[in-house]
């Protein structure tokens, strides 16, 4: 494996599940041969756990059930689902307020740079990636102002987007999981000098607990 691969996995979601198998040297340097191809199978791993527990991932919905859940929602709303499209795994669906627009996420892998909204070649580099489609959503909100932005909807018609707010769940998420948001927002926007005591005091919870706070690590 090359070493800019290695320094891609480190920082990517899905570290903390491959770890668990890898060998390691005292430094903490990765010294087992894992193929690309088992990558890419754990970060689906991790991904399929954060989709069943977002509530905003709809794996069976039509086009039609898709504008009956965005219509009369304010601009920016909007909903995951599986892409009709063979070549594509995932539609963002966003609610612009007029009409629902879908744009298909572009299928990522270790030798790419991972998800990213189906876009002109010319905007691609202005634009997020992420091996994680959630988290890859979630940049695309922090993001902001999309509006210079163009993109290929489902019928290969440009379109802009101007922003992406927030999500339309399936049902009322538990209060467990929203408390679980609330601390992963906070810690996204915690400054440094409150990581050391956060990190002590979360060293110190059931493990059970950290398990449950790390199986989804986003805000949305």
């Amino acid at each position: 494996m090359e070493k800019a691969e290695l320094e891609q996995l480190r920082i990517d979601p899905a570290y903390r599940v491959i770890s668990k198998i890898l060998a390691l040297d005292g430094n903490g340097n990765i010294i087992s041969p894992l193929s690309l191809q088992h990558i890419d199978e754990y970060r689906e791993q991790e991904q399929k756990l954060k989709l069943a527990q977002c509530g905003w991932y709809y794996p069976q919905l039509d086009k039609d059930s898709v504008i009956a859940a965005l219509k009369n929602q304010p601009e920016g709303c909007f909903l995951l689902r599986k892409s009709s499209h063979s070549k594509y795994k995932y539609t963002l669906s966003i609610s612009t307020g007029s009409k629902v627009l879908n744009i298909r996420i572009s299928p990522g892998s270790s030798k790419q740079y991972g998800f990213q909204l189906d876009c002109f070649e010319n905007v691609s580099s202005k634009l997020p990636h992420n091996h994680c489609v959630i988290s890859l959503i979630e940049d695309l909100i922090r993001t902001g102002d999309l509006s210079r932005c163009s993109f290929i909807d489902h019928l290969g018609l440009k379109n802009n987007l101007v922003r992406i707010t927030y999500p339309v769940k399936r049902n009322p998420s538990s209060l467990k999981h929203l408390a679980r948001l609330s601390l992963n927002s906070y810690l996204s926007n915690s400054q440094t000098m409150h990581f050391p005591q956060i990190r002590q005091d979360f060293s110190s919870l059931p493990n059970e607990l950290k398990d449950y706070l790390q199986s989804y690590p986003n805000a949305i």
